[in-house]
């Protein structure tokens, strides 16, 4: 499910397949505020070679939020990669 392109020495991820790696790096299973803290870190802050554009917000209920990985994630549902528990993502498989 990867979609790159390459801009100014960055290849640029699919917010979708970045979530996906996270996940399976986490051993499979885990928090959406720790996947999207993950995510940012690696992907957004650092980058190191690979990027993804992604709005990350924290919502008054003390949670993250995010718009763009709400998406990506009921894409990743729909396709059968991961499943949603509460707040839980596993990955399908």
């Amino acid at each position: 499910m990867e979609t790159a392109q390459k801009t100014k020495g960055f290849r640029y991820l699919g917010l979708a397949s970045a979530i996906e790696a996270v996940l399976r790096e986490l051993g499979g299973k885990a928090d959406i505020d720790t996947v999207l803290s993950r995510v940012w870190e690696q992907y957004v802050e650092k980058g190191n070679g690979e990027r993804v554009v992604m709005r990350l917000f924290h919502h008054p209920s003390g949670e993250l939020w995010s718009p763009d990985a709400e998406e990506a994630i009921r894409v990743l549902e729909a396709a059968g990669v991961v499943k949603r528990v509460g707040r839980t993502l596993v990955v399908r498989g």
